[in-house]
């Protein structure tokens, strides 16, 4: 994937309104995840979301509204449930607030860790991460041999394309 392609998830409403029902409750009091499960489509610039699973309670070693962890146990499922699809991870999870759709530094501390263990797991599949809040998101694919990620720019929702905020990080 070339530096000036960037990549994007295409996903039906149907699950984008399961995902983020889960991902943003009304009333919203702690951080959610959920891992959509992808194939690459084409030029391998969109991400085709062909599954998913919600993270419930028992998923969460830590679950408070600025951080979560997940048990080990917990990532191994998603893990096993991805290779056995032959499919990609893109982790999806939310923050708490508007003007929050941005990777917070504890985000990008876990990456160092998570990414290469998960691209790792599956024989060097792509692993995505997207950050939701109230007022939009905010998203990074790892792929290739490339260490540094690239920025997820888009998300189609059936005919609606969603557009991310400019990557950064939070000051959290």
């Amino acid at each position: 994937m070339s530096m000036r392609t960037m990549p994007g998830l295409s996903i039906t409403p149907e699950v984008f309104e399961i995902v983020w029902g889960h991902l943003l409750p009304s009333p919203h009091r702690l951080e959610e995840a959920a891992f959509l499960f992808c194939d690459y489509q084409g030029d391998g610039t969109t991400l085709r979301v062909v599954g998913f699973e919600l993270m419930a309670p028992d998923d969460y070693a830590v679950q408070l509204p600025y951080h979560f962890e997940l048990t080990r146990e917990a990532l191994a499922r998603v893990i096993k449930m991805a290779h056995d699809r032959g499919a990609m991870l893109v982790e999806v999870h939310s923050h708490l607030g508007s003007g929050s759709a941005f990777f917070s530094r504890s985000d990008l501390t876990g990456f160092v860790e998570v990414v290469p263990h998960v691209r790792w797991r599956l024989k060097g599949r792509p692993y995505g991460a997207v950050v939701t809040a109230t007022d939009g998101f905010s998203g990074l694919l790892w792929s290739g041999s490339d260490p540094r990620p690239t920025p997820i720019r888009t998300i189609q929702v059936g005919e609606a394309l969603l557009s991310s905020q400019s990557v950064g990080v939070s000051n959290d």
